[in-house]
């Protein structure tokens, strides 16, 4: 997916958090991709093939990206059925909850709480799933009123247990961020969570 719909630009990878982050848990790795165990949990629950609406904006990339899941999940036994949207429709429907699977992007933030509350906490604003699971809660409310950053990054790495196992999201890559500006312009400032801040930004002379 990195390589055909990025140009090996992003990073494949399996977490919300970033290998870049101190708290990233490099024991979670994604796993390898294993058609034979889908046939055979499909088979296992009864079904031949399963059909699948993913939605998604109707932007180049997640049109791409959709693409490249329709083929590779068919493989393993899923009719996907793929459905692009006008961006605010998309949006919209994505925070009622009204899909079966969207391909959703995220800025990220440089700190993982603002992320990990997000969407899997059980009231998380991104949260349009509704998975709500009180020890993972419990772990990052804890992680969130921690200083020592040891200790924090032994509570995030029980969080990411806890939704790699559930996958109500399924995290797919992380993207890098790209600027240009002319030399005449100074004052920009590159923040971890990708978003352009235009406060500063002047002219050098």
């Amino acid at each position: 997916m990195n390589r055909v719909a990025f140009n090996g630009e992003f990073l494949a990878d399996n977490q919300m958090i970033p290998p870049s982050s101190p708290f990233y848990d490099s024991a979670r790795k994604a796993p390898a991709r294993d058609v034979a165990k889908a046939k055979a949990m499909i088979a296992a629950a009864g079904m031949t093939r399963v059909p699948v609406e993913i939605q998604y904006e109707n932007t180049a990339g997640d049109s791409r990206v959709a693409q490249i899941i329709q083929s590779m999940a068919g493989e393993a036994g899923f009719d996907v059925k793929l459905l692009p949207m006008e961006t605010t429709t998309a949006i919209e429907r994505y925070m009622n909850g009204n899909f079966e699977a969207y391909i959703g992007n995220w800025s990220g933030r440089a700190d993982p709480d603002p992320t990990l509350v997000a969407f899997f906490s059980c009231a998380g604003s991104q949260n349009v799933n509704k998975y709500c699971n009180k020890d993972l809660d419990a772990i990052l409310n804890q992680a969130r009123g921690e200083a020592d950053e040891a200790k924090r990054k032994a509570l995030y790495a029980k969080a990411t247990d806890i939704y790699l196992t559930a996958l109500s999201s399924i995290p797919l890559h992380h993207p890098n961020w790209f600027f240009a500006a002319r030399k005449s312009v100074g004052g920009i400032v590159m923040v971890p969570d990708g978003l352009l801040r235009l406060v500063g930004v002047r002219p050098v002379n």
